[in-house]
């Protein structure tokens, strides 16, 4: 194994098709890219679950698993920076520290039958409380990367 080799930063690539009803994790990640659908967040441990998120932010509501238990999951590289979210229609993206984040987030999934594109803020959504709701909130997340920058 060379130097460079060492200093190679691996990143999983960004899927092509993203159905409705799944969550996109890519860039810096160990375990490569990955679709997320609401049963498999529903399969996470218990104890990173919450059946009403209303419970640590207001104005919040519904199921949610923690940002924490998708990283643990998805298992970023050491040292990677930052997680950049990104809503379904490409137009709206928020980053931030992923050590800032990773304990304090929430992903909001959509209950019972309505599950697709029409659910009430999409399918998904990001809670980050005790963040302003400008960057701490996103309806119709379909995309979370991790990466050495912020998003664009």
């Amino acid at each position: 194994m060379s130097f460079f080799t060492l200093l190679a930063r691996p990143k999983a690539k960004r899927p092509r098709v993203l159905p409705p009803d799944r969550i996109a994790v890519y860039g810096r990640v160990q375990a490569g890219p990955l679709l997320l659908a609401r049963a498999d967040l529903e399969r996470m441990p218990a104890e990173d679950h919450t059946p009403d998120v209303r419970a640590y932010a207001h104005g919040e509501t519904g199921r949610a698993v923690r940002l924490k238990a998708i990283c643990d999951l998805a298992r970023p590289v050491p040292g990677t920076l930052y997680v950049n979210f990104k809503d379904r229609s490409g137009r709206r993206s928020i980053s931030h520290f992923l050590a800032e984040v990773r304990d304090l987030g929430w992903i909001a999934f959509a209950a019972g039958d309505d599950v697709g594109p029409n659910a009430p803020g999409g399918a998904f959504r990001l809670i980050l409380p005790g963040i302003p709701i400008e960057l701490g909130r996103m309806n119709d997340l379909a995309w979370i990367e991790f990466a050495d920058e912020p998003a664009d």
